[in-house]
């Protein structure tokens, strides 16, 4: 969490050296998303959502908010 921002942020690896950082804000109510493996899972209302923020189960019908990612072969760098 941040000043900023209200909610984590999480970060899936999802290639050698690839990676997606994700808002844990459902886009239904706004209620704080549950990591289980691969899927981001709303404790409120059941929405689910990939690794990549794409939902797959409603009532959410817009994708979570997404940063970009960069990264030194050290460091991962999100820019919010």
């Amino acid at each position: 969490k941040t000043e900023k921002l209200n909610y984590p942020v999480c970060i899936y690896k999802t290639g050698e050296e690839e990676y997606t950082a994700l808002l844990l804000e459902c886009t239904h109510k706004g209620c704080e998303l549950h990591p289980s493996g691969d899927y981001l899972i709303c404790p409120c209302h059941g929405s689910e959502f990939t690794n990549k923020g794409i939902v797959q189960n409603p009532p959410a019908e817009e994708n979570l908010r997404t940063f970009l990612i960069t990264t030194d072969h050290e460091n991962i760098y999100i820019q919010l």
